[in-house]
């Protein structure tokens, strides 16, 4: 079955994450007060409903609750953000994720018990310096302070050969564990 979400903000950000879902297969409900915005997306996305969000009645008869996540994605008006998300919060909205545009926001969505906020650019700079910073490195994911995944690219003298032949796991492992660190 596929996934469901809804997406609250269809400008740049909004409408690409929108776009992204429904390539990965998710059925995704577009919401904006803005009719030309959703012009652009209608034949990205399962369903486009043009309301304002900030209204309690408008929201209730969406089935939000039955969602696996409602992303708020306003960007221009943080008014807007909060009493969206004020609303989402009153529906009993299990998951909901908002975008924050700077720290200020970012902290008054944690006051309000947001546990899942995006920060976009933060996050895409923090990408982009890992692959400007580390030669070979084509994509990384922070899991935390004290964790990183990266995908690099594999040194010419690997491609061709199996994990099992690279032996990587007995090359490597003795070094940390002379250092006293785990593989």
């Amino acid at each position: 079955m596929a996934r469901r979400f809804a997406v609250i903000g269809l400008g740049h950000f909004g409408s690409s994450l929108a776009s992204a879902l429904t390539a990965r297969n998710a059925e995704v409900l577009a919401i904006d007060n803005s009719m030309e915005r959703l012009d652009d997306v209608k034949e990205h996305v399962a369903h486009t409903i043009r309301l304002d969000s900030t209204e309690e009645r408008a929201l209730r008869g969406l089935g939000l609750q039955e969602m696996d996540g409602v992303v708020v994605a306003i960007g221009d008006d943080f008014e807007a953000t909060l009493l969206t998300v004020s609303q989402l919060q009153k529906l009993g909205i299990h998951r909901i994720i908002v975008r924050a545009t700077t720290p200020v926001h970012e902290r008054i969505l944690d006051h309000l018990g947001i546990t899942e906020i995006i920060m976009p650019s933060v996050e895409t700079a923090e990408r982009l310096s890992n692959s400007l910073m580390m030669e070979g490195v084509v994509n990384s994911l922070a899991l935390g302070s004290d964790y990183t995944i990266m995908e690099v690219n594999a040194p010419e003298w690997m491609l061709g050969t199996s994990l099992q032949e690279l032996r990587i796991r007995e090359k490597y492992a003795k070094k940390q564990r002379s250092r006293g660190e785990g593989f």
